[in-house]
């Protein structure tokens, strides 16, 4: 048996959730918020990924030998920003002030104008704002949301969580 060490740095975005890790297709265990595990797997050949309700990493193929130690950082790069909270609210904004003028006014003109400003600012934030972009995520980042990258840990030594 080879261990495999998986740490999840503290982040505020997910805290609540956890993240499954999977080998050769199969749930292995999670990882808590700021938290890590150690997973001990046979010698040979695996393919891990990580997973967050709908979002996934990317297999990472292992070839684990006796004496074998890695260790994986897992998280997700998804920060909030301003200009992510910019766009969001802009497109909310044009979509329900469409909506309520157009009503209002009972002039069908105000609804085409503000679907059409609130999906030209959902199409640049999902554009240009790429890793700050929940939008992003849900749609072309599906696979980006959470990564699993390895780590390099010197013998002895414990990783360190930041």
């Amino acid at each position: 048996m080879a261990p495999l060490t998986l740490v999840r740095h503290k982040e505020y975005t997910n805290r609540f959730s956890r993240i499954f890790i999977y080998v050769d297709g199969k749930k292995a265990g999670y990882v808590s918020n700021g938290k890590s595990r150690t997973l001990h797997l046979p010698v040979g050949k695996h393919a891990v990924y990580a997973q967050l309700s709908y979002f996934k990493t990317r297999p990472k193929e292992l070839n684990l030998q006796v004496g074998d130690h890695p260790h994986f950082l897992i998280g997700s790069p998804y920060k909030h920003n301003r200009l992510t909270m910019l766009a969001s609210s802009l497109s909310l904004l044009f979509l329900l002030g469409g909506l309520f003028l157009s009503r209002w006014l009972h002039q069908e003109v105000y609804l085409l104008g503000g679907l059409s400003l609130g999906a030209l600012c959902i199409l640049l934030e999902i554009l240009f704002a790429r890793e700050h972009s929940m939008l992003y995520y849900m749609s072309r980042g599906r696979n980006d949301y959470i990564f699993l990258q390895e780590m390099h840990v010197p013998a002895g030594n414990k990783p360190s969580i930041s």
